[in-house]
């Protein structure tokens, strides 16, 4: 029996599609690439905007349309949130709908469809029907949100390691939480076993995932405590963090930053550098708390990469609130931007709010910001040229070249790389070229982080 996965969403959803695929794989089935014919296609979806919903709903029609015998399951956010809708518009004789809360019970469908001789003489329907019987049968089953086999990773060089799950945050134009529920962490002693498997399956960096990380909180252990355990008891790793907060830049997490197991990249949820839409939005965070957080790490990691989402056109967005956000970017120097349209979800305030901005002028707001966003990036990678960086390899594209991404969350294309099998490994490279992926020469291997630019 084969299996192939999709992703839609946020580094969560890529860490949950992993840890899906390797329960298939473990039950014995062949999981293949998503382009190519399966007995079994699952679709991890997100719910953030309006076009991730699209997305999904495409992905599906095409896959029961190329692959009308397959069984196609839709799980993640989007189901969690729009379940009896995806039921209405598929059909459960075509469509299985798992939502997220249910999602982890998915890792344990593929042992009951080996005994179950998987789909072998069924009929399309009874492969719907067996999927719902076993999902059925193990409802009782713990369902939990870390319920998952993190140990190996077929998609990726780079371990995505699940953290936190869930938000408490009431940001007027989000409905994640309704899809995660409340926050949660994952106890402190799992993390460090999961890192420790991990590391022995040969990973050299481990990202930390979650709906929000800044959350993460095991008895009276913050993020900044974590990561200190982290670096203290793990050898031959480095440690990514995946998106920060900005009221969780404190000082304290940013001298735990300057530790050079942590990659010098770092991404902030700004959405806006108005105060005024920042209150709209009901974010925690003002713009004053977002520049003092930022300036706490540049103190440490100077020459890091900094990233950041912004959202434009957000509902009574006037052209002073927009060059307001122009000005933090700017003033900030971020190196690449995240622009989101805003985009109104059901049953969410801000899809109720009046003065929404017209198409055009998103479009146009977009347009400046990501042009920004172009200048920044080809700046901070000529800001490379003849750097040393360490590079997790991800991919051998011919004799002695690899592809890999760098701390910095640069892709590198480096050559004289010696003969091997070494991906998942870090090697320390000269920069060359100034557009990504970085053209960079091969100097030595490295176990440990241990250089700043």
């Amino acid at each position: 029996m084969t299996a192939a996965f999709y992703t839609l969403g946020c580094k969560l959803n890529q860490s949950e599609t992993e840890s899906l695929a390797q329960a298939f794989k473990t039950a014995g089935f062949s999981v293949l690439p998503s382009c190519e014919k399966a007995d079994i296609y699952i679709i991890n979806t997100c719910t953030v905007t309006s076009k991730g919903d699209q997305k999904a709903r495409k992905m599906v029609r095409q896959i029961s349309r190329l692959h009308p015998e397959a069984l196609v399951v839709i799980t993640g956010c989007y189901a969690e949130v729009e379940k009896v809708e995806l039921q209405n518009l598929f059909g459960p004789e075509h469509v299985a709908v798992v939502p997220q809360s249910r999602k982890s019970l998915i890792t344990l469908v593929p042992g009951r469809l080996a005994r179950a001789d998987g789909f072998s003489g069924y009929a399309r329907y009874k492969k719907y029907e067996l999927f719902e019987q076993i999902i059925g049968c193990i409802k009782k089953e713990q369902s939990g949100v870390f319920n998952y086999n993190l140990d190996e990773s077929l998609f990726h060089a780079r371990a995505f390691l699940k953290i936190q799950d869930g938000c408490d945050g009431v940001c007027t134009y989000c409905r994640v939480p309704s899809a995660r529920g409340q926050a949660v962490s994952l106890p402190l002693d799992l993390v460090l076993e999961r890192i420790s498997r991990l590391v022995a399956n040969g990973f050299s960096e481990i990202v930390f995932t979650g709906v929000n990380i800044s959350a993460f909180r095991h008895g009276k252990t913050g993020l900044a405590n974590l990561l200190k355990r982290c670096i203290e008891g793990t050898k031959n790793a480095r440690f990514r963090l995946s998106s920060l907060e900005p009221e969780s830049l404190s000082q304290e997490l940013a001298e735990t930053c300057a530790s050079p197991a942590v990659c010098p990249h770092f991404h902030i949820p700004i959405q806006s550098g108005s105060d005024r839409i920042l209150g709209l939005m009901r974010r925690i965070s003002g713009k004053q708390t977002i520049i003092d957080g930022i300036s706490n790490l540049r103190q440490v990691r100077p020459n890091a990469f900094f990233g950041a989402d912004i959202i434009t056109g957000f509902p009574g967005e006037t052209k002073e609130d927009f060059e307001e956000t122009i000005k933090l970017v700017e003033e900030l120097d971020l190196s690449r931007l995240h622009v989101f349209p805003f985009s109104p979800r059901p049953g969410t305030l801000a899809a109720r709010m009046p003065d929404h901005i017209p198409e055009a002028e998103v479009r146009h707001r977009m347009e400046k910001l990501l042009a920004f966003s172009a200048r920044q990036s080809e700046s901070y990678s000529s800001s490379l040229m003849g750097k040393i960086l360490e590079v997790v390899l991800e991919r051998n594209i011919s004799n002695g070249i690899w592809t890999g991404s760098a701390g910095e969350y640069v892709k590198c294309r480096i050559s004289n790389v010696p003969t091997g099998d070494f991906r998942r490994k870090i090697v320390r490279a000269e920069v060359s070229g100034k557009q990504e992926p970085l053209d960079s020469r091969f100097i030595s291997f490295t176990d440990v982080p241990k250089t700043f630019l």
